[in-house]
């Protein structure tokens, strides 16, 4: 199987690359910013705080404790929601959204799981990846066909995943590799549940694959056979869920574009699938499909992946990166490829971190949504559009919650 990326995708990592050639080295990392600060706190109301962050290709997602949503970076699909097309420097509120409890984003859209169970989306929708039953992109949020009782939601390029209170999962968009998991490699325009599936505790959506991990700490995939990668012939796509051999005992997973990542309850760390760019963190760039511990790591308690990068928490809140790193997304203040991990100490403490494909966005202990990396289009939210290798605060975050 081949780890090569599309032609738009090498064509923005190129242009990644030359902006940051322009930071000089790094950019100001300055915490004390008067927008960048966890919010309220004043007149005794309490503090907000952020819950998560998400990183996709060009744009960048926020969720706040009051259920506001914030996004920030490039808008040409109108997957910032604001009712515009125009790129934003710093974050702004996507138009007519409620008080939302999770968010997710692919490629070219966002989704938004709102305090009622109801998933809302926008963005393009040209391969029904909003799943409102139609192919007409928005820019301001529609309402996902068919969905309640949803506790979490993920997406990745232009699939959407969302999965139910009940543990079963239901998909929607394109299904070119079968990553919808329904059987066939047809696009669906609403969601349709993934069959045999049951008591999954979480999903991750990769490059036209998807990983479920369920309650008995066995993982399944679809999609993409990332199996075949050290394989003399590709196999065909895998098009209903299939358990991946030798992983159990698994307490949480991750999906990067072509490799994926297991967290054992023992506090290993397992990967397989392309290693291009030394993704996978074994000391080389050769693929593998076997489920292979990552060398070099204290006991894990959360890992995170992302285009072709992979970061690791450890209890101590201590952060290992590895894999590309040509826009300094890794955040040991370099460009250089690491194929083993590496100790990232200006990430350490994160309440929360996202891997996109040229940059990363992370929550520090402080509460202090942060980013670094390619900031083409503004995907860092500081301001600019300059690449940074030092993390930036971002900025936009603390406005108004919006009804």
């Amino acid at each position: 199987m081949n780890e090569a990326f599309s032609t738009t995708r090498r064509a923005l990592v190129m242009a990644a690359c030359l902006a940051l050639a322009a930071c000089g080295g790094g950019g100001d990392s300055d915490a004390s910013a008067p927008d960048s600060t966890p919010a309220g706190g004043g007149g005794g109301e309490p503090a907000l705080q952020v819950l998560d962050v998400n990183a996709q290709l060009e744009h960048s997602i926020l969720l706040r404790s009051d259920g506001a949503v914030f996004t920030w970076g490039r808008n040409a699909d109108g997957k910032l929601g604001d009712g515009s097309l125009a790129d934003r420097l710093t974050a702004v509120q996507p138009t007519g959204l409620g008080s939302a409890k999770a968010i997710a984003g692919g490629s070219r859209h966002t989704l938004a799981l709102l305090a009622d169970g109801t998933v809302w989306a926008f963005g393009l929708n040209d391969k029904s990846q909003l799943g409102d039953g139609s192919v007409t992109p928005h820019s301001t949020a529609v309402q996902v066909s068919g969905l309640s009782a949803v506790k979490a939601i993920r997406a990745q390029d232009d699939t959407s995943y969302a999965l139910r209170d009940d543990g079963s999962v239901l998909a929607w968009g394109d299904n070119s590799h079968g990553q919808l998991g329904v059987g066939h490699k047809t696009s669906v325009a609403s969601p349709v549940p993934v069959p045999a599936l049951q008591g999954v505790l979480d999903i991750q959506a990769g490059y036209d694959y998807a990983l479920a991990l369920r309650a008995d700490g066995t993982v399944w995939f679809w999609g993409q056979d990332l199996l075949a990668y050290d394989t003399p012939t590709p196999a065909a796509d895998v098009t209903t869920p299939a358990q991946v051999a030798g992983l159990s005992n698994i307490v949480a997973i991750a999906a990067g574009d072509y490799f994926a990542m297991a967290l054992r309850s023992d506090g290993k760390v397992l990967v397989w699938g392309g290693n291009d760019y030394g993704q996978l963190g074994l000391g080389s760039n050769q693929p593998t499909s076997t489920p292979t511990v990552v060398a070099g790591l204290p006991a894990i308690s959360a890992i995170r992946a992302g285009a072709i990068h992979g970061m690791a928490q450890a209890a101590d809140g201590s952060v290992y990166a590895w894999g590309d790193n040509d826009s300094g997304k890794l955040g040991d203040g370099t460009t250089a490829e690491h194929r083993s991990p590496v100790r990232v100490p200006a990430l350490d403490g994160a309440a929360r971190m996202a891997l996109g494909f040229v940059h990363t966005v992370f929550v520090g202990a402080d509460g202090v949504a942060r980013s670094l990396g390619s900031n083409e289009h503004g995907r860092l939210g500081d301001g600019t559009t300059v690449g940074k290798l030092q993390p930036v605060a971002v900025l936009g975050v603390n406005a108004a919650k919006q009804n």
